[in-house]
């Protein structure tokens, strides 16, 4: 396969450790992450559901790969309309820094799904269950895509919501869509440029009814939440000049899926598996990075057998002790079976379980005075 000319340090399928010296431990220091006290494991940001143009988005691989880079990411998942080809032609693997993976969004009238991991392009159609069912045949991994998307009147965009609630089968639910959020509420000319330049003002979190809909599934399932961005890189053309609104670099900014790993990142083949494992076992969170770096949130359960991480399951609720650290003071809310269980200003907090069930956390942190802005969501910790 020849492989096109690529602007960085290292081509494709490049699994090598760094150079030795100053720059290598510059490098070292970049992709591996630090362990955690609580426990041995590992933290990884990165961006998940991007288009290229080989689907609608009008960026390059190249292009986004650099606007990785540029943000400092450690992972990059493109998830093209209908169509692999980008994987065929380009292949997966380390590109400089960035781990890169390239999935699918099966994208039928509705009910979009974002699948990873597999073997060929599974085609869209009017039966979500059958691609969901196709999916799991090749072993692959699917994530329901922008369940609550509402579209956009000002622009005449048509909503693509998930619609049937019936199917099973599916890994996980991508809780929240920046661009579908900020989207649907650019309702004028002046919203526009706000949501452009201070898009806070604008952004409303997961919706309600997409969290009390995967609190539910959780209840008797094992469920995964993730945050897209559904990046495009938006091109138009203005008196003879071409601008891109909303760039990849700026949405490499805003909403990221952290995993969590057992064993570090080390530039292998076997690093994939790691990254795919995590996002279907929900051993991961989602961040509004916009509000504050959230590397250093955790979330863990610890027992007499050890620590426990988000998306694990534990047996037994005895001697069970919740430990959440957050990067900085914000409201923080223990959510137990889709209720609210406790919450408190602070940056940490201890609390033994109340029974067998579902914790996951919520944080929010307070600006323009009384306001609460989305910050953190975190997968659950199963107690059965």
């Amino acid at each position: 396969m020849v492989h096109p000319p690529f602007p960085f340090p290292h081509p494709i399928h490049v699994f090598s450790l760094p150079p030795q010296g100053k720059l290598g431990r510059r490098l070292r220091r970049r992709w591996i992450a630090v362990p955690r006290t609580e426990g041995a494991y590992y933290t990884y940001t990165g961006v998940i559901h991007c288009h290229s143009h080989y689907s609608d988005g009008t960026g390059s691989v190249q292009e986004i790969l650099r606007a990785a880079h540029k943000c400092r990411l450690d992972y990059v998942i493109i998830t093209d309309h209908n169509t692999l080809l980008p994987r065929e032609v380009l292949g997966e693997g380390w590109y400089g820094n960035v781990l890169l993976l390239f999935g699918q969004e099966i994208s039928p009238e509705k009910n979009h799904y974002l699948a990873l991991d597999l073997k060929k392009a599974v085609p869209p159609q009017a039966d979500p269950q059958s691609y969901i069912k196709a999916v799991k045949e090749q072993g692959g991994i699917g994530f329901i895509a922008h369940p609550a998307d509402r579209g956009n009147s000002f622009f005449q965009i048509p909503p693509y919501p998930w619609a049937d609630y019936a199917v099973a089968g599916f890994d996980g639910i991508e809780i929240w869509n920046y661009f579908s959020d900020l989207g649907a509420e650019m309702t004028s000319w002046f919203r526009c440029l706000a949501g452009y330049f201070f898009p806070l003002f604008l952004l409303k979190g997961p919706s309600p009814q997409t969290l009390a809909w995967w609190d539910q599934v959780n209840q008797k399932g094992h469920v995964a939440a993730i945050g897209g961005l559904d990046a495009h890189g938006i091109r138009i053309s203005l008196a003879g000049f071409s601008l891109v609104l909303f760039p990849y670099h700026q949405l490499f900014r805003t909403l990221r899926t952290y995993v969590l790993t057992r064993t570090p990142w080390q530039r292998k083949p076997g690093d994939r598996e790691l990254l795919l494992a995590s996002l279907k076992r929900g051993n991961s969170y989602l961040a509004l990075n916009l509000l504050g770096e959230a590397r250093d949130f955790s979330f863990i359960a610890q027992t007499g057998e050890g620590i426990f991480l988000m998306g694990d399951e534990i047996s037994g609720s005895r001697d069970v002790l919740l430990r959440i650290k957050v990067p900085a003071t914000a409201l923080v809310r223990l959510i137990y079976n889709g209720r609210p269980y406790r919450e408190k200003y602070c940056r940490g907090m201890e609390i033994p379980v109340a029974g067998k069930g579902i914790y996951r956390i919520e944080v929010y942190r307070v600006k323009a005075g009384t306001r609460l802005y989305p910050w953190i969501f975190s997968n659950p910790i199963y107690i059965r």
